[in-house]
């Protein structure tokens, strides 16, 4: 089962899932998009706005970006145009929770808009990435090489978390996931301290250090 963000090939002529404007090369990525159209596959677009990540309380270097470019625009229009602009997606799976979000996808979804980016264009979302990378606050890669953790801590899965923090102004959401889906026996705060992750990081992250944080960002004391 993919799960958000996910990439993957098929042997068979099952749809494809490729990621949003802010991950055009994590795993398959465009390469992968492009790859599967050629084999004649159908593809189907999964978490184009990062979990409403690309469409609410953006950076303000970002929100500026997308104002600049189009004042008309608004950043959902700006994060799935990137996406109906390639021939190769037959559809986009974008989650919505209120009527008026539902109304702006339709309203988004039926313009014709193949191919309509220009070279302009694709430089603002080119832009738009760096921006993105810029504020990631930990390189992790996702390698998983400090895992398992004796305290069973899902390490990669808390960076991202963090990261989310600084990349998306995802406070609150990277709240409620470590609430929801991470075991109060997996949580930061249980951290022993044995330093075993710093030993194993080829990135040489202080892996340690950043759970601590992570724990004073996410945990309930917050």
């Amino acid at each position: 089962m993919l799960g958000p963000g996910d990439a993957a090939y098929f042997d068979s002529n099952e749809p494809h899932t490729i990621e949003n404007v802010d991950d055009t090369e994590y795993q398959a990525g465009i390469e992968g998009l492009e790859y599967a159209a050629r084999k004649g596959m159908g593809i189907i677009i999964m978490e184009p706005l990062r979990g409403g990540r690309l469409s609410r309380r953006l950076p303000e270097e970002i929100v500026d970006l997308i104002t600049t470019a189009d004042p008309t625009i608004t950043p959902t229009a700006f994060a799935l145009r990137f996406l109906f602009n390639r021939p190769e997606i037959n559809c986009v799976l974008s989650g919505m929770t209120t009527i008026e979000q539902l109304e702006e996808n339709i309203k988004i979804a039926g313009a014709d808009q193949v191919n309509t980016l220009s070279v302009k264009d694709l430089l603002i979302y080119e832009k738009a990435r760096k921006i993105y990378r810029s504020r990631i606050k930990v390189n992790c890669t996702g390698c998983e090489y400090c895992l398992p953790c004796p305290q069973k801590i899902p390490i990669p899965f808390l960076l991202e978390l963090y990261n989310n923090i600084f990349v998306y102004n995802a406070l609150d959401d990277s709240k409620w996931v470590y609430k929801v889906f991470v075991k109060r026996e997996s949580r930061a705060n249980n951290c022993a301290g044995c330093r075993e992750c710093d030993e194993k990081c080829p990135q040489k992250i202080p892996v340690s250090s950043i759970v601590g944080d992570i724990d004073r960002q996410l945990g309930e004391g917050k």
